[in-house]
């Protein structure tokens, strides 16, 4: 069963478990302003994938760096199925949210876009200069309260 509370100033969907489905403009605040860690699932070469990337979001895209000879590389050339995830689950009050984005990668021309003023920055070693953009059909977000 689902109810709408106000939150915020905009009508939130919340079931008696204390799940709550966040708004657009929440999930896009998650996006930008709480990390820079996020988890990418996609179908490779070699199997499922779900690799934990650095990232930005900027101006409604997911900008991530990585190397010629990654399994991520592999997004360069297009890939129309790609997931997209940041969380933050809090155990000691059993409280956390989750922001999912469905969409459709290609590299891009660091010059092409603006990632300013904080553009990716891989924490693992080495060359990582091919740019991935991953261009969102959905976004969606949720946040679970305990109900204790």
């Amino acid at each position: 069963m689902m109810r709408s509370t106000a939150a915020a100033g905009a009508a939130v969907q919340r079931s008696a478990s204390g799940v709550e489905r966040m708004s657009p403009e929440d999930c896009v605040t998650f996006l930008t302003e709480t990390t820079t860690v996020g988890r990418l699932a996609f179908h490779s070469s070699t199997g499922q994938q779900l690799l934990p990337v650095n990232f930005v979001f900027s101006g409604g895209r997911v900008y991530f760096k990585t190397s010629p000879d990654s399994t991520l590389a592999e997004l360069a050339a297009g890939c129309g199925d790609v997931a997209f995830e940041i969380d933050h689950p809090d155990r000691l009050t059993q409280h956390g949210w989750s922001v999912l984005v469905k969409g459709k990668t290609r590299e891009v021309s660091a010059s092409d876009v603006d990632v300013a003023p904080h553009p990716p920055r891989p924490w693992a070693a080495g060359n990582r200069d091919i740019l991935i953009e991953l261009t969102p059909e959905q976004i969606t977000g949720r946040r679970i309260r305990n109900v204790l």
